[in-house]
């Protein structure tokens, strides 16, 4: 339900219903869409996101806390927040809370729709008619052609897109005529009036689709229905067929929708639940979870791309309706369902996370099986693979690496005329973090560039990884400069503690271990 919008900043605020279709009580969930160019995503936010609040009284008198999560409106992402904002705070933003930097910002009045007229406040328009759901009653991929005649008429009188029309709308008059050059022309200037006709009412860039999903086994702990997976591309092929080819759009459309997979839950109480299951269940107790998804989406015409006869668009999600039959029982709102696709992405990567550490666990398993066996070859190798292989970042051993020579390096810096990246054993001529001159290897300075390490101490060994550059032309010979992303301090001259082929591979587990 969209409770409040400024066209100047470029915000949207919605309420989050629950379960049942409210969303006024003591705790309020909220939404704020942003437009790209908005003021807000740059500077002002945390004093709107409180003026929101301190407008929730008329339209909610019960609401002592609200949760308001700030998301841009072009792609549905989570841009700052979710706030925590309390009525006994005055409804002022935490101050631990994020924010962007404050920059002044002249009074803009927040549009709302109130319960009492307020001369300060401006009345919310009326719902859009996309937040009310109306039966499609045509097929995306015509919707789409429509709506690219409204936007150039010229395809009227393109002689594909009228015969595409004629059969569509009207077989029986076009079919019969369809290769008679004297009779054919009357049914396609018909064809062209009610194409004209159509396009004059379509909005372009707006289009209504429908999914098909299952709901699975009643989710008591979320009061809600889980919806089968459904993925982020939908397609529509061209109904019928012509001799006569229609360039004006491909043979099918594909909507990219980005926010779709979020679509995972039909919230419902457990009593509407209970009646809903029993009005889907069958003499012979077979259940029908079979449900229907009606999401209206926008998309921009422009972006068209033509890949393979296919016509592809990105679109995103105004509105949302599940269906029982052609009734809809719940809706999303664009404030909803970009909330639902943070919580998703948040599961998404938590379990990315949880499958990268089981299977982290396992590699360091099978390698400690393996440490005698590695410790053995790395024995047999030459002690500059075996500080190559303490640096590496690869658990298991590289028997095909090697530490870089300093003239072999400035030769590719010089060839390729940029940046190379490095692994070398040095020894530092100074201390500090900055242009410190190498004893060993000569004419090298290394600055430090990993985070928390200690500055250099004055004739300490150290293995560096990271990348060389030459400072003026080739002929001047200056000292080359070495910038560490990876350094580590050696306890023994010439690192010989870290050619011991045990402290490697001890190394490389505690290494995997951290990652």
């Amino acid at each position: 339900m969209q409770i409040a919008f400024s066209d100047k900043l470029g915000a949207t605020v919605f309420a989050n219903p629950d379960g049942v279709g409210a969303w006024c009580g003591e705790n309020v969930s909220l939404s704020l869409l942003l437009k790209d160019g908005s003021p807000l995503i740059g500077a002002g936010l945390a004093d709107f996101v409180g003026r929101v609040g301190g407008m929730l009284g008329p339209k909610c008198p019960d609401v002592k806390r609200a949760r308001v999560a700030v998301y841009r409106e072009s792609d549905r992402k989570l841009i700052s927040g979710p706030y925590t904002i309390a009525k006994a705070e005055n409804w002022a933003v935490p101050v631990d809370a994020p924010k962007p930097a404050p920059k002044a910002e002249p009074p803009v009045e927040i549009a709302a729709a109130p319960v009492a007229p307020q001369p300060a406040v401006a009345p919310a328009p009326a719902p859009a008619p996309a937040d009310v759901y109306t039966q499609p009653d045509i097929n995306p991929y015509n919707a789409v052609l429509v709506a690219k005649v409204a936007e150039n008429p010229a395809l009227l009188d393109d002689n594909g897109v009228q015969r595409y029309w004629a059969r569509l709308r009207m077989p029986g008059e076009f079919n019969p005529v369809e290769t008679q050059e004297f009779k054919v022309g009357a049914v396609l200037a018909k064809a062209r009036s009610d194409l004209q006709e159509q396009a004059a009412h379509a909005v372009p860039g707006k289009v209504t689709l429908l999914v098909n999903a299952q709901i699975g086994a009643y989710d008591f702990q979320r009061a809600a229905f889980p919806i089968s997976a459904v993925g982020n591309l939908l397609s529509y092929g061209r109904p019928v067929w012509t001799a006569v080819p229609m360039n004006a759009l491909g043979g099918s459309v594909q909507f990219t929708i980005p926010e779709l997979p979020a679509l995972a839950k039909l919230p419902m109480d457990q009593k509407e639940a209970e009646a809903y299951i029993a009005r889907h269940t069958a003499r012979w107790g077979g259940i029908d979870r079979a449900v229907a998804i009606a999401i209206a989406v926008s998309y921009t015409p422009k972006s068209e791309t033509l890949e393979y006869g296919i016509s592809k668009f990105t679109a995103h999600i105004d509105t949302a309706w599940v269906l029982d039959g052609n009734k809809p029982i719940y809706s999303f709102n664009a404030g909803q369902i970009a909330d639902l696709q943070h919580e998703l992405e948040e599961r998404q990567a938590a379990e990315r996370r949880q499958k990268d550490e089981q299977q982290r666990a396992a590699r360091l398993a099978v390698l400690m099986q393996q440490r005698d066996q590695n410790v053995s070859f790395l024995s047999r190798l030459p002690a500059d693979v075996r500080l190559a292989n303490f640096l590496s970042g690869v658990p298991e051993v590289e028997p095909g690496v090697r530490l870089d020579n300093l003239a072999v390096a400035r030769g590719r810096a010089l060839t390729s005329q940029r940046p190379v990246p490095v692994r070398m054993l040095v020894q530092a001529g100074s201390g500090g973090s900055e242009h410190v001159d190498t004893r060993w290897p000569g004419h090298l300075r290394l600055t430090v560039a990993q985070q928390g390490a200690s500055p250099l101490e004055r004739g300490s060994w150290y293995l560096v990884e990271g990348t060389l550059t030459l400072d003026g032309p080739a002929e001047e010979l200056k000292p080359a400069e070495l910038t560490a992303k990876t350094i580590f301090a050696c306890k023994q001259d010439m690192c010989a503690d870290a050619q011991d082929p045990g402290a490697v591979m001890d190394h490389k587990l505690a290494a995997l271990g951290r990652l």
